[in-house]
């Protein structure tokens, strides 16, 4: 994505940035927080899979990508890997 937003776009990192930090990163510490919650009160294989969704759906809208695309049409899409690496990745590290 950054690497799209640096060619295509002809963005600099500090402005893709801004993006990946707001919607990737900062709400990671609301969804490690609910996975572990989820773990703890589900079977983890549950929140595996609604991990692996999130990642499934943030691929596919990646699939209608075009020259048209600008920054703020990557909100979901980062939002939706924050889900799937929160729930997929992080909690089952530990």
């Amino acid at each position: 994505m950054p690497n799209f937003l640096g060619v295509v776009t002809e963005l600099r990192p500090e402005q893709s940035g801004v993006l990946l930090w707001s919607c990737g990163a900062l709400p990671m510490f609301f969804w490690v927080a609910l996975s572990i919650f989820l773990l703890r009160h589900f079977d983890p294989r549950t929140v595996t899979v609604i991990g692996f969704s999130a990642f499934a759906a943030a691929n596919l809208l990646g699939t209608q990508l075009t020259h048209d695309w600008a920054r703020g049409d990557f909100v979901v899409i980062v939002l939706l890997l924050s889900i799937g690496r929160a729930f997929t990745l992080l909690p089952h590290s530990s």
